[in-house]
C-alpha cells in the first residue's frame, strides 16, 4: 500500500513539474510576442514621426546658428547664419542684396532668435553672386559646408520669412538655371537723351553707368513703348550663372537663408524666388568659392 502511495505521489509531482515548465514555456512565448509586437509599433510610430522628428533636429541644429540681418532695429533685411571658413574660422553669410540695406555701408545689425542683437562689420561683398560675408559671432560654431546638390535632392530652407521667428521648409532641387534680375536703368548724365528718359524711370531704378560694372552685371538694350512713342533704355541685369530652381517656399526675409541637406550641412543660399515664391538659390560652387579666401 505505501510503495502504491509512494508511485502516485512521484507522477503528481511530475505531473505538477510539467504543468509548470509548460505555463513558463506559455509565458516566454507570449512575452516574446508581446515584446516583438512592442517593436514593431514603435517602428511603425517613429517611421510615422521621422519627418516631423528630422525636420525638428534640423531646424535646432541650423536655426542656432541662423539670424536676421538688417540695417538697424526698424529696418528690412534679410537671414543670414553662422558657416566654417576654408581657414576654419567662423564668418556669417547672407545676400549682397541683404548687406547693401546698411546705413553706412560696412556694418550690419545681427540678431538671434534669443533676443541677441550685434553689429557685425560687412568684409566683403561678392561682385561675381549675390552673397556677401559678414564678421562672425565670438563663440559660434559655424556649420559645415556639404557637396553639390542634385537634381531631385530633398532639401531644406532656414530662415526667418517676413523676419519671423525660425521656420523650416522643404523641397527639392529641380533644375540649374541661369538667372537674370533687373538691378536698373542706366542714365548717363552726359547723354541728352537719357537726361530726357530720366523723367520715365523711377529714382530707385536710375543707375549711372559705373554702378554696372561688376562681373556679374550684364547690359541690355530694350525698346520700351511709352503711349505715343518708343524709349530705347539700357538696362543693368544682376547675373547669376549655375543657380537651382527649387520648389521651396519662399517670402520677403528668407533672403540669404541657408539651404542644406538631411545631414543639416549647406548646400546653397537663397537669394530669389519664381513667380510661384519657389526658392532660386545661389549655387554651393559660388558659396565655396567665396569662403575659400577665408
Amino acid at each position: 500500500m505505501s510503495k502504491k502511495l509512494d508511485k502516485l505521489k512521484s507522477q503528481m509531482k511530475k505531473a505538477s513539474e510539467l504543468s509548470l515548465s509548460v505555463v513558463l514555456a506559455s509565458t516566454k512565448i507570449v512575452l516574446k510576442v508581446a515584446a516583438a509586437l512592442a517593436a514593431v509599433l514603435v517602428i511603425v510610430y517613429l517611421a510615422a514621426r521621422a519627418p516631423e522628428i528630422h525636420s525638428s533636429l534640423i531646424r535646432e541644429k541650423v536655426g542656432e546658428k541662423t539670424y536676421t540681418i538688417r540695417g538697424g532695429l526698424n529696418t528690412g533685411g534679410g537671414t543670414g547664419f553662422s558657416i566654417k571658413g576654408k581657414s576654419g574660422i567662423t564668418y556669417i553669410v547672407s545676400n549682397a542684396h541683404v548687406c547693401e540695406v546698411t546705413p553706412d555701408g560696412y556694418h550690419v545689425l545681427v540678431s538671434s532668435d534669443n533676443g541677441r542683437h550685434m553689429w557685425r562689420r560687412i568684409l566683403e561683398i561678392s561682385d561675381k553672386s549675390d552673397l556677401c560675408i559678414i564678421e562672425g559671432i565670438p563663440g559660434v560654431e559655424g556649420l559645415s559646408l556639404g557637396s553639390e546638390p542634385s537634381i531631385g535632392q530633398i532639401v531644406a530652407s532656414v530662415g526667418h520669412p517676413s523676419l519671423m521667428p525660425i521656420t523650416l521648409s522643404r523641397g527639392e532641387i529641380i533644375a540649374p538655371e541661369d538667372i537674370k534680375i533687373l538691378k536698373g536703368v542706366i542714365l548717363d548724365p552726359n547723354n541728352p537723351e537719357d537726361v530726357r528718359s530720366s523723367q520715365f524711370v523711377h529714382p530707385d531704378f536710375r543707375l549711372t553707368p559705373d554702378q554696372c560694372t561688376a562681373p556679374k552685371n550684364q547690359i541690355v538694350t530694350e525698346t520700351v513703348d511709352m503711349f505715343f512713342f518708343k524709349l530705347k533704355v539700357k538696362l543693368c541685369l544682376d547675373v547669376t550663372k549655375g543657380a537651382y530652381l527649387t520648389n521651396i517656399l519662399i517670402q520677403p526675409g528668407n533672403s540669404g537663408s541657408p539651404v542644406v541637406d538631411f545631414w543639416g550641412n549647406v548646400v546653397g543660399v537663397v537669394f530669389a524666388s519664381d513667380s510661384y515664391n519657389w526658392g532660386i538659390v545661389v549655387s554651393n560652387k559660388d558659396l565655396r568659392d567665396l569662403l575659400s579666401n577665408y
